[in-house]
């Protein structure tokens, strides 16, 4: 069980910030909102995005639920990259386990998105005793032979930057003095992909390339997370599952998640018209209709 590294908490837009130690000496920084007292949300965030992007949604749910999520260890400001530090996916899903024993929390329910629900899938086969429910919204799930063009070209140049610091200089360099619209942008063959929509959404996003440590284990983290596809014991998940997708999303694979539901068990899937990679900050409203209804649905039942 992890301990606390520093006592003093600070308020983060909303959040409210603790450092916890890991088991294996890792410090993340974790945040929460809403009342202990209610049922858990945890909140598995896509790798390195700021957890910002979060709030519009946290605020709406924290009337029913407390809320939980935290920085993928390693992309903590200002933390540099240590090569002997864990970052494989099943390490990944065992922060969460970590994070649910600091609070004392027996179970939750678990929302995911991006590659973010790969790592709650993965701790939802692994401690299906831990999980009522769970919600997988614009998943990068890594299944079947039909990646979208951006997972492609993401994953070669994050396979390459994550071979050397080296690399990450060099790679830092080219995304600032891109001008296709971001950074993020700049990591992919293709031209508006990434469509922000606000400079707000857009720093969000981008907060893994805003320095050449950050760059470095971002890459290292997703580079790991891509060695490990979904294979049959992660359809090992006994909960109910409802997994969403939006029909504009460029950014990963409508096929992989539309096969993805094929081959789970319990699972409601739906596809949201008009609804690109960010939905989640940029439908709200859309995306809390749907996981209000089944995460209040999914309480009742248990």
């Amino acid at each position: 069980m992890p301990v606390t590294d520093t006592a003093v908490k600070q308020q983060l837009v909303g959040f409210a910030k603790e450092s916890i130690m890991t088991s294996d000496d890792v410090v993340i920084s974790v945040y929460t909102l809403g009342d202990f007292r209610k049922p858990t949300l945890i909140c598995c965030n896509a790798v390195g995005v700021s957890n910002d992007i979060l709030l519009p949604l946290a605020r709406k749910l924290s009337d029913d639920y407390s809320l939980i999520t935290w920085d993928t260890r390693t992309l903590s400001s200002g933390h540099d990259f240590n090569d002997n530090i864990d970052v494989s996916l099943q390490r990944l899903a065992k922060d969460i386990e970590e994070i649910l024993d600091y609070y004392a929390i027996e179970k939750c329910q678990i929302l995911g998105w991006c590659n973010g629900a790969r790592i709650a899938m993965k701790f939802a086969c692994l401690h299906g005793n831990r999980v009522e429910a769970l919600s997988l919204f614009n998943g990068e799930y890594i299944y079947g032979d039909k990646p979208a063009v951006y997972e492609k070209s993401h994953w070669r140049v994050m396979s390459h930057i994550a071979k050397s610091k080296a690399n990450a200089e060099s790679y830092f360099s080219v995304f600032n003095k891109s001008d296709s619209g971001g950074m993020s942008d700049a990591d992919n063959s293709t031209s508006g992909i990434c469509n922000y929509r606000s400079a707000e959404l857009k720093g969000y996003v981008e907060q893994p390339y805003r320095t050449i440590n950050s760059l470095y284990n971002y890459a290292k983290i997703v580079n790991e997370i891509t060695k490990e596809p979904i294979s049959g014991e992660d359809f090992a998940i006994d909960c109910k599952v409802l997994m969403m997708s939006g029909l504009e999303d460029k950014m990963v694979s409508i096929d992989s998640a539309r096969d993805v539901a094929r081959d789970l068990q319990n699972v409601e899937y739906r596809e949201l018209a008009s609804i690109d990679h960010y939905g989640l900050f940029n439908a709200v409203d859309d995306y809390f209709q749907n996981i209000s209804d089944f995460i209040n649905r999914e309480s009742v039942e248990s």
